[in-house]
């Protein structure tokens, strides 16, 4: 079984939505001054392919009207990379992931520089119902195809290559053209494997 996740970041339409979000009259704040929750570490995973090592944390924001924006540092040892686009919606649950090639040391996953922004509940009075209008896809037809039975040939130092496919269908009212996924291979609850595409919508 895999599962496929979005990531609002990457809509061509996000700056439109975030508007939306922004008109509040409630200012952008430090986290030291915002009467939130913190942001919950659910954990960080290692998956080892070869020479590839993907890094995968989960991180959840608890709080039921506010969103954050932050910056991470992911890697492993001194291979660490930092990303300026972490963003969490009220009460979403979130995917990290950096993949790296001949990395080894102790797995690194920091957030930094986190500020708020309080969803004013005259402008958006239903949080939930805005967020899934707008966020309204559906995967259909999803199949994993292991190498052996893709029969795909081999890339250079890669091995033998296996494939996901799934049908993706939006039924918002939003025209998008594009969107990263994180499309992640399960083993009844264990994860084995993570991939991020871009798709054309």
């Amino acid at each position: 079984v895999f599962g496929i996740g979005r990531d609002l970041l990457s809509f061509e339409k996000r700056k439109e939505q975030e508007f939306e979000l922004l008109r509040s009259t409630v200012p952008v704040i430090a986290a030291s001054q915002a009467k939130t929750l913190d942001l919950q570490l659910r954990g960080v995973e290692l998956l080892r392919v070869g020479e590839v090592t993907d890094v995968v944390a989960r991180v959840q924001n608890p709080n039921a009207d506010w969103y954050a924006r932050f910056s991470y540092v992911i890697g492993l040892g001194e291979e660490t990379a930092r990303f300026d686009d972490g963003f969490l919606f009220p009460g979403e649950e979130g995917i990290f992931v950096r993949s790296m090639r001949g990395a080894f040391g102790t797995v690194v996953f920091n957030i930094e520089n986190i500020t708020w922004q309080r969803i004013n509940s005259r402008d958006i009075p239903d949080f939930a119902a805005w967020r899934d209008e707008r966020l309204n896809f559906e995967v259909r037809n999803p199949k994993f195809t292991p190498a052996a039975l893709e029969g795909l040939p081999a890339q250079a130092g890669k091995g033998e290559v296996s494939r996901a496919t799934f049908t993706l269908i939006n039924h918002t009212g939003y025209g998008y053209t594009s969107a990263k996924f994180l499309v992640l291979l399960y083993r009844g609850s264990r994860l084995l494997a993570v991939q991020q595409t871009h798709l054309d919508l």
